[in-house]
């Protein structure tokens, strides 16, 4: 799936979208989102996981980057979320970096976000939305 997130609100930010609807994915996991960043210098996703249980139950979320030649992905940010709650990922310039939610870097112009879970899945609920300005 790719996602084009260009319609600007009044604030001057470009609104964000669900990019992986909420869903239980205990027993698969969604497919990957490519997400035009083309122009935008700020990308966030937010990781919703409403519900998790099981033995090492985790959703890795995945940000990659598409190459300039268009032929190679490579890793941005990388988290395993392990509890319910709300988790944020942010790229782009002047950002404090932290290990697997912040990179300090200039953003791509195509990024790639996939969820892989992991452990015994008995429920596995979350959602992702991204927003870019």
């Amino acid at each position: 799936m790719s996602l084009l997130l260009r319609a600007m609100n009044a604030a001057g930010r470009y609104r964000g979208a669900v990019v992986i609807a909420s869903g239980d994915y205990k027993s698969a996991d969604p497919a990957a989102v490519t997400i035009d960043t083309h122009n935008a210098s700020t990308l966030r996703v937010n990781t919703n996981v409403t519900l998790i249980s099981g033995s090492g139950a985790t959703v890795t979320v995945l940000i990659e980057a598409l190459d300039p030649d268009g032929s190679t992905y490579y890793t941005l940010l990388s988290k395993a979320i392990t509890a319910s709650g709300v988790t944020s990922q942010l790229v782009g310039k002047d950002i404090t970096a932290s290990a697997g939610v912040a990179l300090n870097a200039p953003l791509p112009a195509s990024v790639r976000v996939t969820c892989t879970g992991s452990g015994t899945r008995t429920t596995l609920t979350y959602a992702v939305s991204a927003e870019v300005s």
